[in-house]
């Protein structure tokens, strides 16, 4: 599901630039195209112009056709929105009914000490509901044992290389450097043979039980029983009825005299970081508050560099400002297309790839429970990184920097701006087409991962061996160009043929990829399209807001006038489908969860951290289980939803 999640992302992407590009063919580029450029911009116009917004005279009524292109991509953007989050309902439904232990698991945060026991614990939740508890685990503080089980397993991993490489090539066997590149010599495999063997002494020779944490994970014997419990905990409306199979009191639980527990559903087993099971919620908040402030800082950091490359895209501005720069450019009309033109794309999107690795250092700080609560906050923080720079640092300081003489003179600095504005799309028209054809095309080639295969024995590679999907990664840049493609869709409208380009040859790149390249490291069953939603939002409100501004500069005062009102209606929309329907991206609906039961029988050891049943694993650990997208009662529940589904088309038909 989350692959499809990421899918249904870029094929609606495709879809929008499509309809959308109907429209500006019969109404945008003719209108366009006929208008009497300006006089004072007659001169310096390309082709690109004058099938833009900048084509038209202020105050023309030519300016209602923009008016109307505001609504009808508004529309179009909506509509697929509001389809396609009825499908991703469907399928993480679907995956919540599988029969897989998360789905019949909570977790329980923010213990007191009193109850950090698991019969003490499975008491008072048996007192708060009626029966259905099957089993309670405590987390153990292993902060202090996890790095050196990681570093065991990871030293593994590598001595399985370095063993492939010394069969492969006898003669040279691999050496390790005691101190990097400096030190004395010393043969790979005895190394990394004897640092397991201490490792493995050292995670054997633990006789203290550990310490219990304030986290806890309550199995329950059903998936309804389990939604059931966290969905109260979100304010949920729901009802025990035993005659539909749910044995929980609503009524019964959690009273005043309670402990101010956080009760939500369980993440997978393999998704759980043990070793920060012992943070407190306030150290929690603390750490919260300093990663927020490193983010803050690293924004404003980087915007600098952004500022500069966005300068050389106007090469002939600055340079009447810096003489010695005018006299190099002139000097060499080969240097001044290659700093203008492709220079800046490639150092922009290289600059922004550093991103990721500094954000995923900043939130581990955070120390969260939950690996997949770092990718989400490096998703967040990734597209936010991204809007505010590329698009938004980028355009007002490439504004400022054609319009460095204009400051001069402050009377015509507001209708240079409305001009200047959509003429730099040509920038973002190359930054969207070397996305489609220089990105997909390394995304295809992967060339790191094929130099490091040359190190690495193909024969006995499987299925878990794959690298994992970083979502995180390639979904902000994917929104990113959503966000720029629609902003510019009725400003310059021949943006819509390069996103259909480029979401064109995503689309086939990226099919290919999820289906063979890459391995879903936690299936989380598409719960993040509620976030990919509100980033939709996010550049439908830029679109409009971008759109208005340059209408309102063109003196429409009419046509801005009428547009007001679509803002507040594009965030009603937004609002009524969040609150509808995104509840139930965390919890499975009550009623129908009812419908579910769990006969399955789970290791009783899958939240219990690996490191402290490191005997019973042995030396070599189990590959992580691929989650199947439905099994059990989940076809049972898929059938349901069809025979609901067609049964309110046939009421809606009468």
């Amino acid at each position: 599901a989350d692959a499809f999640m990421f899918f249904t992302t870029i094929r609606m992407g495709f879809r929008i630039m499509l309809f959308s590009s109907l429209f500006s063919f019969v109404i945008l580029f003719p209108v366009y195209g006929t208008s009497a450029f300006p006089d004072d911009l007659a001169d310096t116009h390309d082709f690109l112009d004058s099938i833009s917004f900048t084509h038209i005279p202020e105050g023309s009524p030519r300016l209602w056709a923009p008016f109307f292109g505001v609504y009808i991509n508004t529309a179009i953007v909506l509509l697929l929105l509001h389809r396609n989050y009825k499908v991703m309902l469907k399928y993480i439904t679907i995956h919540k009914s599988c029969d897989i232990v998360q789905n019949s698991t909570i977790v329980v945060s923010n213990i007191p000490p009193h109850l950090r026991f698991e019969d003490k614990l499975q008491q008072y939740f048996e007192k708060k509901f009626a029966t259905g508890i099957k089993q309670v685990v405590i987390a153990k503080d292993v902060s202090s044992v996890q790095p050196v089980f990681n570093t065991y397993r990871q030293d593994q991993k590598t001595l399985k290389t370095i063993q492939y490489l010394n069969e492969k090539n006898p003669e040279k066997p691999q050496v390790h450097r005691l101190a990097l590149c400096c030190g004395a010599k010393e043969d790979a495999e005895d190394y990394y043979l004897a640092k397991i063997q201490t490792n493995k002494k050292i995670l054997e020779s633990q006789e203290k039980e550990p310490d219990s944490c304030p986290v806890a994970f309550v199995t329950f014997d059903s998936i309804a029983n389990a939604n059931l419990v966290a969905s109260y905990s979100q304010d949920f409306v729901a009802s025990a009825d035993d005659d539909h199979g749910s044995n929980i009191d609503i009524l019964g639980t959690f009273g005043v005299d309670s402990p101010n527990l956080e009760v939500k559903m369980a993440p997978a087993p393999e998704d759980v970081m043990f070793e920060n099971a012992n943070v407190s919620q306030q150290l929690r908040s603390a750490l919260f508050c300093s990663s927020t402030a490193s983010f803050v800082v690293l924004i404003l950091f980087y915007s600098i560099p952004v500022t500069f490359l966005s300068s050389l895209t106007n090469l002939d501005t600055l340079g009447e400002v810096i003489p010695f720069l005018k006299s190099l450019i002139d000097a060499s009309p080969a240097l001044k297309a290659f700093l203008q033109g492709f220079l800046p794309t490639v150092a922009l999107k290289l600059f922004m790839a550093l991103l990721p690795t500094i954000l995923y250092y900043i939130y581990k700080v955070r120390l969260p429970l939950a690996a997949s609560t770092v990718r989400s906050l490096v998703f967040k923080s990734y597209f936010i990184s991204l809007v505010w720079m590329v698009f938004l640092v980028f355009t007002i300081t490439d504004t400022i920097f054609s319009q460095l003489q204009s400051i001069l003179e402050p009377e015509t600095l507001i209708t240079d701006l409305g001009t200047s504005l959509p003429q730099q799309a040509g920038f973002f028209i190359g930054y969207v087409t070397l996305g489609a054809f220089i990105g997909m095309t390394l995304e295809l080639l992967r060339v790191f991962p094929l130099f490091m295969s040359l190190f690495s024995d193909s024969s006995s590679i499987n299925a878990s061996d794959l690298d994992p999907m970083q979502y995180e990664i390639h979904l902000a840049p994917i929104l990113l160009t959503v966000v720029i493609t629609v902003a510019y869709s009725v400003i310059s409208p021949a943006m819509l043929i390069f996103g259909m380009f480029y979401f064109g040859i995503a689309s086939q790149v990226w099919k290919y990829q999820l289906l063979y390249v890459y391995r879903n490291e936690t299936e989380l069953g598409g719960a993040w399209w509620p976030q990919v939603f509100n980033r939709w939002i996010v550049a439908l409100f830029l679109f409009q807001i971008t759109t208005m501004g340059c209408i309102l500069l063109k003196l429409g005062y009419y046509q801005v006038g009428f547009l007001i009102p679509i803002i507040p209606l594009t965030f009603w929309f937004a609002f009524k489908s969040q609150s509808q329907m995104h509840k139930y991206f965390q919890t499975l609906e009550p009623l129908k969860a009812k419908q579910l039961s769990s006969e399955k029988e789970f290791d009783e050891n899958s939240y219990v951290a690996p490191v402290l049943r490191f005997a019973d694993l042995g030396e070599d650990f189990p590959r992580k289980a691929s989650i199947p997208v439905h099994s059990g009662d989940s076809d049972h529940y898929f059938e349901l939803v069809e025979e609901d589904n067609d049964q309110k088309a046939d009421e809606s038909a009468l």
